[in-house]
């Protein structure tokens, strides 16, 4: 590969490039058509594990509690809620669709309450959460 120096060097005002460095201009950059190996990505380990990705759970209240088991390490950003009035994760009050910050251990039970707002004994909490990735 050929370094962008030399290629601006080749392709400057007044010069005139042989058919081989016209070539290696090409030879030096991905074309749009070809797939990037992950390996030739500067810094690509780091890169994804500063990655997170997103995890949306909608739990049916049946009960005002429910036990979820977490697999990964996450932390909910958000919850929202149908015919819910108020929200508690692991016995700590959350404000519904507002921001937050609650952290979750990897393999680990969550509880989740809710007081309903109607009658209705349907309820549904959606979670909004990032797992960070390894």
């Amino acid at each position: 590969m050929v370094s962008l120096k030399q290629l601006f060097e080749w392709f400057s005002t007044g010069k005139f490039p042989t058919e081989d460095e016209f070539a290696e201009q090409f030879k030096s950059f991905w074309h749009k058509s070809e797939k990037i190996p992950p390996t030739s990505i500067m810094n690509v380990d780091e890169i994804i594990g500063q990655m997170q990705m997103e995890r949306r759970l909608t739990l049916n209240m049946g009960t005002a509690t429910m036990d979820v088991y977490i697999d990964e390490p996450m932390t909910i950003y958000k919850v929202a809620g149908y015919n819910v009035a108020t929200v508690k994760v692991n016995g700590v009050n959350v404000v519904l669709d507002a921001t937050v910050s609650v952290s979750i251990p990897a393999k680990s039970v969550v509880t989740f309450e809710c007081t309903r707002t109607l009658t209705d004994p349907t309820a549904y909490l959606y979670i909004y959460a990032k797992v960070k990735t390894i």
